[in-house]
């Protein structure tokens, strides 16, 4: 990751994270294991938003290009086994929308 990729991607996490807290959220970033509320192996998502009802597994990417997409999606389907828990992939390419991912159905 360039010097200039890792500041925007930074810049995003902290932008996320800020988001999440004004919505009523408790953010962790960069959980440990023992943080984590189930099994996800040895996968650290960058962000984990709780909030009662509907929680959020938070993976941030700079591009959607190499991406390991069979992981991603097992690891959704293993965050959406435990009731009110979603998983967001985003990336830096994302274009910023008005509402805040996640918070809405």
């Amino acid at each position: 990751m360039t010097n200039n990729t890792k500041i925007l991607y930074d810049e995003k996490v902290k932008f996320l994270a800020e988001k999440y807290e004004t919505q009523g959220f408790r953010v962790l970033l960069e959980p440990k294991t023992d943080e984590l509320p189930f099994d996800l192996g040895n996968y650290q998502p960058d962000i984990i938003a709780i909030k009662d009802g509907s929680s959020l597994v938070i993976e941030v990417k700079n591009s959607l290009n190499r991406l390991s997409v069979d992981r991603l999606q097992a690891i959704a389907e293993e965050v959406s086994t435990h009731q009110g828990w979603h998983f967001l992939l985003v990336t830096l390419e994302d274009i910023e929308a008005k509402s805040l991912p996640g918070t809405s159905e």
